[in-house]
């Protein structure tokens, strides 16, 4: 899982949200925001400005990995929970 997708995966865990919550807002397949959220896929401009909207933040503070609101020990939580999805 690459920083990004793990930054996806903090903010949808913090709303609340599962990956098909996730994948409706977006109106993509489940299976196609999982590969965003673990990394396997790409993801264009047109996508990152869809979930940064969707998160209420900037492209900016999406992709930013210095955000005072996002910690990197935070991905204790994530990586425990990751195969339960």
């Amino acid at each position: 899982m690459n920083t990004l997708g793990k930054k996806i995966r903090l903010l949808r865990h913090q709303k609340g949200w599962s990956q098909e919550d996730v994948a409706k807002r977006l109106d993509i397949s489940i299976p196609a925001f999982s590969k965003i959220e673990t990394g396997i896929t790409d993801v264009n401009l047109s996508r990152l400005n869809q979930i940064a909207k969707l998160f209420n933040l900037s492209l900016v503070e999406l992709l930013s990995t210095s955000d005072a609101n996002f910690s990197f020990s935070s991905f204790a939580s994530i990586n425990e929970s990751y195969n339960k999805d």
